[in-house]
């Protein structure tokens, strides 16, 4: 909802910024969550959707093996040229 700001004459309109969690942030959530706490108030709890804590849930060993800093699993997308890529890697190597 807009509402007009008497004082600067502009409106003000609220916005939810995104937030990113890291590994060892992620890890914790799910820790509280097998304390036995539900997956909605675990949720409502950390400020978060119960689709995300499923898939921490699911991604669960892949979180335990990152460094703790970390925040996303997947760094790059896959190469579409995997033996071209590997032959140019081996050239480089050579000169």
């Amino acid at each position: 909802m807009v509402r007009e700001n008497f004082k600067t004459h502009c409106a003000n309109v609220t916005k939810k910024m995104k937030r990113q969690w890291s590994a060892r942030e992620k890890l914790m959530v799910i820790t509280y969550h097998e304390k036995g706490h539900s997956k909605c108030s675990t949720a409502e709890k950390f400020n978060i959707q119960p689709k995300q804590l499923r898939e921490w849930l699911n991604n669960k060993e892949q979180l335990l093996k990152t460094a703790p800093h970390i925040q996303k699993l997947n760094t790059s997308a896959r190469s579409k040229y995997l033996l071209l890529e590997d032959e140019l890697f081996e050239w480089f190597k050579e000169s």
